[in-house]
């Protein structure tokens, strides 16, 4: 059985209606420093709530950050540059024209691709852009990337493109697909 708490007769500070409400928690209130209101209605009107972005981090917000034709391309770069990979001796430019030579889509596979943002962590590897050195003993250099599906670039590792493009066509026939050979490279 629910015990019956004393009740307190108080005016709404907001609609200025008498109304009645716990002792408890009306002293607990004012313990806090908190208004008492007569509904949620009455305290959402006297205390708007604070309305925060979807997305907390926006890179605008950053003085001299401002979005131009290579931005897109950035995020990608900066995943080479990781500590423990191979030297990196490609720019931003170099990305773009890969990008762009290969019309954004995955040299393995010919699906469309996107270009990974810093800010998200939602998209599926299966659709997102990744740099690949065509040979992995190399660095990366202009004339050594191609860009690929992540998903694919995890397959990879460090097999040679040939080695990749042979499993690939393994793992088709297998399904009982005809093979679509991509055996040349991106350069």
């Amino acid at each position: 059985m629910k015990q019956k708490r004393t009740q307190i007769q108080i005016t709404c500070p907001q609609c200025q209606i008498f109304y009645s409400k716990d002792l408890s928690e009306y002293k607990r209130n004012e313990r806090l420093e908190r208004t008492s209101y007569c509904s949620i209605s009455c305290r959402s009107k006297a205390n708007p709530p604070q309305t925060l972005p979807e997305n907390r981090y926006d890179i605008k917000d950053h003085r001299g950050n401002k979005r131009d034709k290579f931005t897109p391309y950035r995020y990608i770069l900066h995943c080479t540059k990781n500590s423990n990979r191979k030297q990196s001796s490609i720019k931003v430019e170099d990305v773009k024209n890969q990008w762009d030579k290969q019309n954004g889509l995955c040299i393995y596979t010919g699906l469309p691709m996107f270009l990974p943002e810093y800010n998200t962590g939602k998209t599926s590897p299966f659709k997102t852009a990744s740099i690949d050195r065509i040979d992995s003993s190399l660095p990366y250099t202009k004339d050594n990337i191609q860009i690929i599906l992540r998903a694919i670039n995890f397959l990879k590792s460090s097999e040679s493109h040939e080695d990749t493009v042979a499993f690939l066509d393994s793992m088709v026939e297998n399904m009982g697909f005809e093979p679509m050979s991509c055996s040349t490279t991106s350069t």
